[in-house]
This record gives structure tokens, C-alpha cells and sequence, in this order.
């Protein structure tokens, strides 16, 4: 069919009504044209010889067929109660239920006479019933006990997904302790402090004891210039720096820094000289002299809290010293003031030990 356009707003939802409507026009077109005659004679005689056959047909089966078909009716149905009223109140009722009587009658009698039974039918079906009761029992105490098993296991798989969470769960924690713990060290020491264990209160005590002082008065000791200097030395003004990775003395308005992590040594305080402080590099070695002893134990201790646990311990480090041995003093009265007294950079003094050095252990048969 041609299709045409338009310009019209409402085109796409007039169109569908108008398709519509026109199928409606062809249809009724075509049944007014069959029922007129003026389009197709044909057609429509063959449409009244067809209405004349139906009408001839109906006026047959209303004056001749329909009083058989009343009367066919009729009789069926009559018929139909009266079977049903038999098979429901007939006499063949009595005689049915007498004969299911005698049946359950015999039954109750071979039950009754069992062991006199000379085929033994009624022992044998007594006790294939006892064994299928038997069986069913076994079964059902076998289908009770996988449940109680199932439900065992599943208990125990839930038990032990219990703990595993439980134990993931504590670690999760004990992960964020440490986390936790690492921030606010982090907090409290903005620098490098992957060195520092934040379990070990001594060591935080230390360095806020230190950071403490340096909030008050400036810290005042004088830089050992070596047995070359000439005259003496100018005092030093000692700090951290504020990420607290760093030691800071200012000495005639000059700043210089040394990285704590590069500390090899910090020697311990000696009872004969309170005041002197000495630690030392993988290049150099520092000595101040404190005006005050409490500064300078304060210092030492800050400056072991934040040094490497290698220049805690009294390692040698650097590529000319790793021949050197550890060589341990035999046991004597009193060991630990030797180990005290008589060492110039004793690491760590320990009773009735005293270390030299710390890499490389030679075996004992290379021992020398």
C-alpha cells in the first residue's frame, strides 16, 4: 500500500486509528457487496442457496427428528437412575459384605491356628512382618545416627570456623595494635623511627625525657676539638631536630647536623667523668663535655633510644672492621667492674663478660 507523509504534530498517533478504520470499511465493503448482489450475482446466490438449505434442514430436524430425540433422551436417563439406584440399595450388597465377613472371619482363624498350620503360611507371614518391623527399626536407628553424626560434624566444622575467626580476628587486632602503636610513634617522632621498638617503654621514656629538656633552657656543653686544638673550646648549643632523625650542635652561630641512623656507637656514662659524652660515626668521633651531669645522662639516654640497636650493642660496623672477633673474658670476681672500668667504649656493660666485637662468630676450631 503507497504511505504517505505529513507535517501534521499528531500524524504518528493518527495514523494507526486511521489503518484501523480502513480494515473496518474493507470488511464491511466486502459483506455489504456479498448481501447486495450488485458486485458479484454469484456470490450471492450461492450465500441465499446456502441460507435456504440450513432454513430447510432445521425445519426437517424440528417436525420429524426432535420427538426421537426426546424420547431417546428421555429413556437414557431413566435408565441411568435406576442402574445407579441398583449399584447403590441392590440385594448384591448383602451378599458382598457377607463374603468380605467370611474373609476377615479366615484371616482371624489362620492367625488364630498359626502353629497348627501344616504349611506354616500364617508363621511365615507372621514373621516376614516381625522382620520387615525389624528392618524398618534398624533403618530408622541408622538414618538417626547419620543425622546425629552429620550433626556432629557440622557442629565440629562450625566450632573450628568459630576459632579460625576467632583467631583471625585477634591477629586482625593485634595487626592494628601495632599499627596503632606505629602512628603514634609516628606521632610522637615524626622522623625515621622503623629502628625504634614502641614496646620498649624505656626507650620512649628516654626520648621524652629529652625532648622534655630541650623545651626548657638551651643545653650547653663544649665540643672536645682533639689534643691539637689550641686554647679553649667555644661552648655548644645541643637540640634535635623536629622530625627528632637528627643531632644539632651550634657552635659561634655554625649549625652542623649528624644523622642518628649513622651512629655506630654511643658510649655509656663513665662514674669517673659524669659529665662526658662520647658517640661516635662510621666516620668520626664526637666527645661534649655537660656543665650539668643530670643533661648529660638525659642526653645519653635520649641519644641510645634513638640510635640504631647496632650502636646500642656496641657492633662494629664498616668494610675495614669485618675481621673483628668477639673474644669472651673468662669468669672472675667483680667481672662487671672491670667490663666498666677498664673498656674506653664499653657498649653495654654485662657482668662477667665483655664483648670486643660482634660480626663475624669464627667456629670453634678456627678460634684463634
Amino acid at each position: 500500500m503507497k504511505s504517505f507523509s505529513s507535517y501534521h504534530p499528531l500524524a504518528p498517533f493518527l495514523r494507526p486509528v486511521q489503518h484501523g478504520v480502513l480494515a473496518l470499511v474493507k470488511v464491511s465493503r466486502a459483506f455489504g457487496a456479498l448481501f447486495d448482489g450488485r458486485d458479484d450475482p454469484v456470490a450471492t446466490a450461492t450465500l441465499a442457496f446456502v441460507c435456504l438449505l440450513c432454513a430447510g434442514g432445521c425445519f426437517f430436524y424440528s417436525e420429524v427428528v426432535h420427538g426421537y430425540v426426546a424420547w431417546a433422551v428421555a429413556w437414557v436417563q431413566t435408565l441411568l437412575l435406576y442402574g445407579i439406584g441398583v449399584a447403590l440399595f441392590g440385594p448384591q450388597n448383602y451378599f458382598f459384605a457377607e463374603s468380605a465377613r467370611k474373609k476377615r472371619d479366615d484371616r482371624r482363624k489362620l492367625l488364630a491356628s498359626a502353629a497348627f498350620d501344616d504349611k506354616g503360611f500364617a508363621a511365615y507371614k507372621i514373621q516376614r512382618s516381625m522382620k520387615l518391623s525389624m528392618q524398618k527399626k534398624k533403618e530408622a536407628a541408622a538414618a538417626l545416627k547419620r543425622a546425629e553424626e552429620e550433626a556432629a560434624s557440622a557442629a565440629e566444622a562450625d566450632r573450628v570456623a568459630a576459632e579460625e575467626a576467632a583467631a583471625e580476628e585477634e591477629r586482625r587486632k593485634s595487626i592494628a595494635k601495632q599499627e596503632r602503636e606505629l602512628k603514634e610513634l609516628k606521632a610522637r617522632w615524626p622522623g625515621d623511627t622503623s629502628h625504634i621498638n614502641p614496646d620498649d617503654h624505656g626507650v620512649a621514656l628516654a626520648i621524652e625525657e629529652l625532648k622534655t629538656r630541650l623545651k626548657g633552657e638551651p643545653v650547653v656543653a663544649t665540643k672536645d676539638q682533639g689534643k691539637l686544638a689550641f686554647g679553649a673550646s667555644p661552648p655548644s648549643v645541643l637540640s634535635l631536630s623536629e622530625e627528632c632523625d637528627k643531632f644539632l650542635y651550634e657552635t659561634k652561630g655554625k649549625e652542623k647536623k649528624i644523622k642518628l641512623l649513622k651512629l655506630t656507637s654511643v658510649s655509656s656514662i663513665d662514674p669517673r667523668k659524669p659529665t662526658v659524652l662520647k658517640f661516635a660515626t662510621e666516620s668520626k668521633s664526637y666527645k661534649f663535655e655537660f656543665a650539668d651531669e643530670k643533661d648529660c645522662a638525659v642526653f645519653a639516654a635520649g641519644l641510645r633510644a634513638l640510635a640504631p640497636a647496632e650502636a646500642t650493642r656496641g657492633s662494629i660496623t664498616g668494610k675495614q672492621k669485618k675481621d673483628f672477633l668477639r673474644v669472651k673474658v673468662p669468669t672472675k670476681p667483680l667481672g662487671f667492674l672491670a667490663a666498666s672500668t677498664v673498656e674506653r667504649d664499653p657498649a653495654r656493660p654485662e657482668a662477667h663478660r665483655s664483648a670486643v666485637g660482634t660480626t663475624p662468630l669464627v667456629p670453634k676450631d678456627k678460634a684463634v
